[in-house]
């Protein structure tokens, strides 16, 4: 972000009495500093160069921070203190003075400027108004007093070299100028990979005194906390970023976005095939529901060519479509469904209850068939992640050849305690007719992995000695997951990363590189993320 500051220079023309005046910034003549003036005085001693209103006063209450790109008109003023005990006159600064990226030369005559040898005094640059952008560094380089101690000479319009003695004239180091500290920072993101978006932060913090030091807080990533400047984080679904910035006068200022970043598509159960009834005159439908908000564009694909651009379509044949879902931000997600080929029976299914039940510990499928003329067999298939691959996980036996209504349940009880997103379909055959089947349509069910029976543990919390132990409790442990474990502080950042598949970790190692206080264990397994807080 680039903001320049404009320079109102102020000129009074002429009174209403016709008599002229000067302007009091006077750029046009002579820069005393390229006399190759030795000063020998140190009369004065520049305390304090802040950013004020005309009257001196500090531009915010306290000086501390300010909005990132308000602007206002503010002035310079100085607290200065002298060893003499006399006022001088004809006064004078020379400097480069920097607002942002722009540098101008400043002659600024004071004129008499009283003594301050037994307290502080303010004087401001009160006919050098700034229109200042809050977040835009000002600065005076190389900078210069000279007065004379008598104001007998008049050197408000014109003086020479010699016109002030060698000691009568002060060298200063550089100043930058106290403004309010403006924390802001811009972010940058990648489309997800593996249920996470990496997004980049740039601090373009201004103001205030560097060095700065970088407190960051994240909702919903990889990630909690960092002390970088420019801290590149993985966040799961969209959350908040927050920036904490401490500068090195001990001020501190936040500055907390809400980011608008890609996140993980996720198919609604609200997501419907409807296998065709019709062989002559196709009726088949996929009705795709997704629970992301946002905007979204479709591109689905099929057979004989088929192409569509809406999010449900509609008098389908049997055979595989393929949807490209893409985002707000370009970023893409590719879904695939298949509509078996159908043949009729005499039978007519009404499939309704589909869902993963806690209290059965299992994912429930119910359903109904009416006008039952002959006898048949459920077939229930899963498949996993996807519609490539269904087995038959069950069957039940149904229907007496007559025509009542007939209710029927099965529950898939899992054990693996995965979870994830399981595809489920009936195929329905009759018990003399193997030969030709009825295809459900295929749902999709999303099954939360399952704890009950297995957690992770972290013990002793809080730290006793010089021992910390993660421990898997329970009988689902499951070795195949790779286990990522992170041990980082707020003040130190990451300390210790361990990889592998073991249902006990170590974590003693990482106590040395600790400093006493709170530490977090942030834990991934099993596609799940859990974040121990800990006392050390």
């Amino acid at each position: 972000m680039c903001r320049v500051a404009k320079i109102l220079l102020f000129v009074t023309l002429v009174t209403l009495i016709g008599m002229e005046a000067f302007s009091q910034n006077q750029p046009h003549l002579l820069d005393i500093r390229t006399c190759d003036k030795s000063c020998s005085s140190s009369n004065y001693t520049i305390e304090a160069v802040f950013l004020s209103d005309i009257n001196g006063t500090p531009i915010t209450n306290s000086l501390l921070t300010c909005e990132p790109g308000v602007e206002q008109v503010t002035y310079i003023t100085f607290r200065y203190r002298t060893s003499s005990n006399s006022d001088v006159s004809n006064s004078r600064i020379f400097a480069d003075l920097t607002i942002g990226e722009e540098t101008s030369y400043l002659n600024y005559f004071f004129g008499v400027i009283p003594a301050a040898s037994t307290t502080s005094r303010l004087i401001t640059l009160a006919s050098f108004p700034l229109v200042w952008t809050c977040g835009v560094v000002v600065s005076l380089s190389n900078p210069m007093m000279v007065w004379t101690t008598s104001g007998a000479a008049d050197r408000s319009t014109s003086y020479a070299c010699n016109s002030y003695p060698s000691a009568q004239c002060q060298f200063q180091s550089a100043i930058v100028v106290d403004a309010p500290l403006a924390v802001q920072f811009e972010y940058g993101f990648d489309c997800p990979i593996d249920g996470a978006a990496t997004v980049s932060f740039s601090s373009t913090a201004n103001g205030g005194r560097e060095p700065f030091t970088y407190n960051w807080t994240f909702t919903n990533a990889r990630t909690v906390v960092s002390n970088q400047p420019n801290p590149v984080v993985e966040f799961l679904e969209r959350g908040t970023a927050e920036l904490i910035l401490q500068d090195a006068n001990g001020t501190t200022n936040a500055y907390t976005v809400d980011l608008h970043i890609p996140e993980t598509l996720v198919v609604s159960e609200q997501t419907m095939v409807f296998n065709s009834t019709n062989d002559e005159i196709p009726d088949g439908a996929i009705e795709f529901v997704i629970e992301n908000s946002g905007d979204f564009t479709y591109s689905w694909t099929g057979p004989d060519d088929f192409h569509s651009e809406e999010p449900a379509i509609y008098g389908l044949k049997d055979g595989i479509y393929t949807v490209t879902v893409t985002d707000e931000f370009g970023c893409h997600s590719i879904y695939e469904f298949q509509l078996p080929a159908f043949v009729t029976l005499p039978l007519s299914v009404d499939f309704s209850r589909w869902k993963y039940d806690q209290s059965v510990g299992g994912v429930e499928l119910g359903w109904r068939v009416l006008d039952a003329n002959r006898e048949y067999v459920f077939y229930i298939q899963r498949s996993k992640d996807g519609v490539e691959h269904f087995e038959d996980i069950g069957t039940v036996k149904g229907g007496t050849g007559g025509s009542t209504v007939d209710v029927f349940r099965f529950v898939d009880h899992l054990t693996d305690g995965v979870g994830g997103r399981y595809y489920y379909r009936i195929v329905v055959r009759g018990v003399n007719d193997q030969k030709n089947a009825l295809f459900s349509e295929i749902r999709m069910v999303q099954v939360p992995r399952t704890t009950e029976s297995g957690s992770w543990k972290l013990f002793p919390n809080p730290v006793v000695g010089n021992a910390l132990l993660l421990q898997y409790t329970g009988s689902r442990f499951a070795g195949d997951h790779l286990i990522h474990v992170k041990v980082f502080s707020p003040t130190s950042g990451t300390v210790w990363v361990w990889e592998g598949n073991l249902g006990r970790v170590d974590l003693s190692d990482s106590l040395s590189k600790l400093p006493k206080g709170l530490f977090f264990v942030e834990l991934y397994y099993a596609g799940q993320r859990e974040v121990f807080k800990v006392v050390h």
